[in-house]
């Protein structure tokens, strides 16, 4: 299945979709003017970053090494 957004998905046998290929660029543009930052297209870019870095893993220790900074910053307000 080819989706107008230059990605190809293949339904898997648990019922999921996968994309099975890409692109690494794309060129969108309006009829009459300059796409801005309020533009659907460049929308759906700015989501697809945001969303692998919410969904991508993290390790433990900088998780721990986060924590502790907060705790080290909390006590010198204190």
């Amino acid at each position: 299945m080819c989706l107008r957004t230059g990605v190809v998905l293949d339904q898997d046998k648990s019922g999921g979709w996968r994309a099975t290929s890409g692109f690494r660029a794309f060129t969108a543009w309006n009829h009459d003017s300059t796409p801005g930052s309020a533009d659907p297209a460049a929308r759906a870019v700015q989501w697809l970053r945001m969303a692998h870095a919410l969904h991508a893993p993290v390790a433990p220790e900088l998780v721990s090494d986060k924590l502790a900074a907060t705790a080290a910053a909390a006590v010198k307000e204190t």
